[in-house]
C-alpha cells in the first residue's frame, strides 16, 4: 500500500459513522438526546456512559479519559491494540458504506466548556517576577526564551490561591504547569504557532517546547562543546520551523491534518506507551515525512527532563574534574 492509498484508507476509516460502528459491536444504545447517542461505557471504571456526538462523529468517555475522541481513539482502547493493528482489523472486518467522504479537515473541532473548581484570577504576569522566574530556573530555561510563549498566572483552586506557568491553546484555554502539578482552564485543544516554515516541530507539552528552545540557544552559542547531538538533530535545529504542541496525548490524530500540511514533521514526544504507538503509526503513514527524535533523550521521560538532567550531569562532571 503506497502513501497515497494509505492516507485515502485512513480518511475512509475516519469517516465511518462511530454510532454505526459501536452498534455493530452489539452494544445497546440507551437513548438519544439532541444528536448525542448514549451507550454503557465499555471501558473499565465506574458505571457511566459513552456519549457519541453524531454531528461531529466523536465520543466522550470518562472511564477512557477521552473527550472528542475519534474512531481510532475508540478502537485502540476497545481492542487494546496499536493503531496499525486496529486499522488492519477494520480493513479485514468492516464493510465500508459508499458514503461521501469528509476529509478530517472538514470535521469541526468541538470547543467544549471544561467545568472544574479552577478560577483564573489574573494572567499575563511578568516572568521576571519571583515565582515564575524560580519555576523557569528549576526547568533550566532562561526567562528570555519563554517570553512570548508562556505567561505567569494566578488562579484559585479549591479555595486556595496558586500560581503557574500558562500556555494558551487554539481554543482559548490555558495549560497550566507548576513543578509536577498540571491543570487546565477552559477548553482543551492543541496549540499551533505558524512561523511560515515548511517543516513542523511537534511536542507533547509546552515544557518540552521550552526545553527545545533552550537546546537551540545552546547550539547557536556553541558554549556546550560536550553536547552530544546527532547531525540529523543539529540540522533539524537549524531552520525556523512551525510549532505544534499536542497538550494531551490523545490530540495526535486531531492534529494530524495540520501535520500533513508540512514537508517534514519532527516528533519530540514523551516516552509513553501511547506515544510509542503514535510514532509507529506515523512511520506506517510516511517514514520519509515523520522523523522521530526521541532517541536523543532515550534515557529520560521527556525532552524537558533531559534538559534538566543534562545540566545537572554537566555540573557533576565539572566538579569531578576540580
Amino acid at each position: 500500500m503506497n502513501h497515497t492509498s494509505t492516507k485515502d484508507f485512513l480518511n475512509r476509516v475516519l469517516n465511518i459513522e462511530l454510532v454505526d460502528f459501536i452498534r455493530s459491536l452489539g452494544m445497546a444504545e440507551l437513548h438519544q438526546e439532541k444528536g448525542i447517542s448514549f451507550f454503557p461505557s465499555p471501558f473499565q471504571g465506574k458505571r457511566t456512559t459513552l456519549q457519541v456526538d453524531q454531528r461531529l462523529n466523536v465520543f466522550h468517555d470518562e472511564n477512557a479519559k477521552i473527550s472528542n475522541g475519534n474512531i481510532i481513539d475508540f478502537g485502540i482502547r476497545h481492542y487494546q491494540v496499536g493503531i496499525p493493528g486496529f486499522l488492519n482489523f477494520v480493513k479485514k472486518n468492516y464493510p465500508f458504506k459508499n458514503q461521501e467522504l469528509r476529509h478530517p479537515d472538514q470535521i469541526a473541532m468541538e470547543k467544549t466548556n471544561y467545568k472544574d473548581d479552577i478560577k483564573l484570577l489574573n494572567h499575563d504576569q511578568a516572568l521576571s517576577r519571583m515565582p515564575y522566574r524560580t519555576e523557569l530556573r528549576m526547568r533550566k530555561i532562561p526567562p528570555a526564551l519563554a517570553v512570548g510563549l508562556v505567561e505567569g498566572v494566578r488562579f484559585l483552586y479549591r479555595n486556595e490561591q496558586q500560581y503557574a506557568l500558562a500556555f494558551k491553546n487554539n481554543s482559548g484555554g490555558y495549560e497550566l504547569s507548576r513543578d509536577i502539578i498540571r491543570h487546565h482552564i477552559g477548553p482543551q485543544d492543541i496549540t499551533t504557532i505558524d512561523l511560515k516554515g515548511a517543516k513542523l516541530d511537534v511536542f507533547s507539552n509546552f515544557e518540552d517546547l521550552l526545553a527545545h528552545r533552550a537546546l537551540y540557544a545552546t547550539v547557536l552559542s556553541g558554549k556546550d562543546i560536550n553536547m552530544a547531538l546527532t547531525p540529523e538533530y543539529q540540522q533539524a535545529l537549524s531552520g525556523l520551523n512551525n510549532i505544534l504542541v499536542l497538550n494531551q496525548e490523545y490530540h495526535f490524530e486531531k492534529a494530524r491534518p495540520y501535520m500533513e500540511q508540512h514537508e517534514q514533521v519532527n516528533l519530540y514526544l514523551n516516552h509513553s506507551k501511547n506515544n510509542t504507538e503514535f510514532i509507529g503509526y506515523s512511520q506506517w503513514l510516511d517514514p520519509l515525512k515523520y522523523k522521530d527524535f526521541s532517541a536523543m533523550y532515550k534515557h529520560e521521560k521527556s525532552l524537558s527532563t533531559y534538559q534538566v538532567n543534562r545540566k545537572k550531569d554537566r555540573k557533576k562532571n565539572h566538579n569531578k574534574k576540580l
